[in-house]
């Protein structure tokens, strides 16, 4: 009698690249803005990046990058104009950089996108300033007042940047769990049916636009993704031409998306709404972690 083997099928976990960049943060609010912000905001950069296209078309989903990517290399772009003004002034003034710090942070900081690079930059970029800022201030070319201002100022930059990505992200992910719900049911009541063609899916960068709430920072607001509206089906895959997708063709597995892209790590980092309350509470933080209007009330009434 023959024997019959049945070999039950492994799936391998996928391999999914990434890299590790050892720096070092000298100043403290650095420090502390890379400890609130970098774990979750590269997380909402690679899910962005992979979530649009599930959600929408190849077109929103490009239109959407570029305008992350602009936030980046605005800051990046004016944070690099104002370090060669301090260092002309550092210059002028005959001042040597030999400042140093008691308590300087080494890390290994995980990229897997290369926003994620980009935006590390910009953290070491800002580093850099503050070293000047610090070799003025302790020349007295410029005043306590003068420094905190200029932290809180660039922290807030920092911040509001993030905190835009991070709701784009948040939005794209609402979206993926509403659609893949939506699929199922559809699935559930009525087999058949399960590959009709949806309507056109919204824009998750909607509702990100700077507005002027708070004393004419421009903190760019979150905004929600309707429960109403429709998830798009048209993408491009391979090079091949565009087609239109339907409610069955996105169920399985996530189909328009890569295997190695949904299991990354970063796709599974929930990001709530404590973290981005704590984001922002970190925009209106003075440099030694109070509230800023509260240090200001606390001043006025002392007087």
């Amino acid at each position: 009698m023959p024997i019959r083997l049945t070999v039950e099928p492994v799936r391998q976990q996928s391999s999914v690249p990434y890299m590790v960049r050892k720096v070092r943060f000298f100043s403290t609010p650095v420090q502390r803005v890379y400890a609130r912000t970098y774990a979750i905001h590269t997380a909402a950069l690679y899910q962005v990046g992979v979530l649009l296209r599930a959600v929408g078309t190849e077109k929103q989903a490009a239109h959407v990058e570029e305008a992350i990517d602009k936030r980046l290399e605005t800051i990046t772009a004016d944070m690099q104009a104002e370090l060669k003004r301090l260092e002309q002034v550092r210059d002028d003034n005959g001042i040597a950089d030999d400042v140093h710090y008691s308590a300087p942070l080494d890390l290994e900081a995980p990229i897997s996108t290369r926003r994620a690079a980009v935006y590390l930059g910009i953290l070491e970029l800002w580093d850099r300033m503050l070293r000047v800022m610090d070799t003025l201030r302790l020349t007295a070319v410029i005043s306590d007042a003068q420094f905190r201002d200029g932290v809180f100022v660039w922290r807030r930059q920092i911040t509001q940047a993030v905190l835009a990505n991070v709701g784009v992200a948040r939005r794209a992910m609402i979206a993926r769990h509403k659609e893949l719900q939506e699929t199922q049911e559809e699935r559930r009541k009525n087999p058949r049916l399960s590959r009709r063609a949806r309507p056109a899916a919204p824009n998750p960068e909607a509702g990100t636009e700077a507005t002027d709430v708070t004393n004419g920072t421009g903190v760019e607001p979150l905004g929600e993704m309707s429960a109403s509206e429709g998830i798009t089906a048209e993408v491009n895959t391979n090079g091949a031409d565009t087609q239109t997708e339907t409610a069955g063709d996105r169920d399985d597995a996530a189909q328009d998306t890569s295997t190695a892209d949904l299991e990354h790590p970063d796709m599974a980092l929930e990001i709530t709404d404590e973290h981005v309350a704590d984001i922002a509470n970190l925009a209106n933080e003075n440099e030694d972690g109070t509230p800023r209007k509260t240090r200001r009330r606390a001043a006025a009434s002392s007087e």
